[in-house]
């Protein structure tokens, strides 16, 4: 019974980091689209990625310095490092340049099809087990994303052509794989601080020699708003990383899906974007999904109690 109450505990603190991150990364998603936009700023995407990065990296060099040698070598972990850092700035340079052109909660909503590589190759790769449930609730998000599709070639007046919802699904493809990458690091002992400061510090090395290439007009307003995105990212991104150290990568998988609804609703409130007919079933289809996989958990854990219970009588 003991195990079965930590189990649960983390299930929840997981669940609660994952909001918490979800909700962090959608401020910055605004923040940035504005900065692109906005004919005060109209700051080009890498250079916003760039030096909210470095920032955030700078932010934390005193925790990193602060852990043990032991704590700060990961020499067996390079590769893993950089695949995640080629996979991250790749996903949020294409992901913030579909921001431009199109809705917040059209591009975001690409993701309701990326949990599909998730679950494969937790399977394969970490050995997890697929339930009826499972097969059911990922069946109902291809059904999602066509959706998804459909409506952006029903609405003309939008001009978002095949190459811009690509550009959304390929950046959240990245994601989902720098999931995986992430839970083997974990899995492999690898700090909270060592996996984040690394990440940054790669996509701000990425972007920011694009700066001179294509320099940018700054203004105060300007750099104050990235440092807030650098803080937030900073934030964000150490929840999403302990929710996945401390759960299975396929019970996250559908409270992905929250960050549709988060996004759609900031894209409301800051730019007036309404989701059209097809979004609102793409999220009544979430709802549905995140119920199908928690009955799905429920039924695992009543399941798991009476054995526990035997073993401890």
């Amino acid at each position: 019974m003991h195990t079965l109450i930590i189990s649960r505990y983390r299930q929840q603190l997981a669940i609660a980091l994952k909001i918490i991150s979800f909700i962090l990364y959608a401020v910055n998603d605004v923040l940035c689209k504005k900065l692109a936009t906005a004919p005060m700023h109209n700051i080009a995407e890498h250079s916003i990625i760039g030096y909210q990065y470095l920032f955030a990296t700078c932010m934390l060099v005193p925790f990193f310095l602060s852990q043990t040698k032991k704590e700060r070598a990961s020499s067996n972990h390079h590769t893993y490092h950089l695949l995640r850092g080629i996979l991250c700035a790749t996903g949020i340079l294409l992901l913030n340049q579909s921001f431009s052109v199109m809705p917040l909660s059209y591009a975001v909503g690409f993701n309701l099809f990326n949990p599909i590589l998730s679950l494969s190759v937790a399977l394969f790769w970490f050995k997890e087990k697929l339930s009826t449930q499972k097969i059911l609730a990922l069946s109902i998000s291809i059904i999602a994303y066509w959706l998804l599709i459909h409506a952006n070639f029903q609405q003309p007046q939008a001009a978002i052509s095949l190459q811009n919802c690509l550009k959304p699904s390929i950046a959240l493809l990245c994601f989902q794989i720098n999931t995986l990458i992430t839970k083997r690091l974990s899995q492999k002992n690898e700090t909270n601080i060592n996996m984040t400061i690394y990440l940054f510090a790669m996509i701000a090395c990425a972007m920011i020699p694009l700066e001179y290439q294509n320099p940018s007009t700054w203004s105060f307003d300007g750099m104050m708003t990235i440092s807030i995105m650098g803080a937030l990212t900073t934030l964000a991104t150490l929840a999403l990383h302990r929710a996945i150290q401390l759960v299975d990568v396929t019970f996250l998988i559908p409270f992905g899906f929250i960050k549709y609804a988060i996004i759609a609703f900031f894209g409301y409130i800051y730019f007036l974007e309404i989701p059209g007919t097809s979004h609102m079933i793409g999220i009544a289809l979430t709802v549905i999904t995140l119920y199908i996989l928690q009955k799905n958990e429920k039924q695992n854990s009543t399941q798991l109690s009476p054995s526990l219970h035997k073993i401890q009588t």
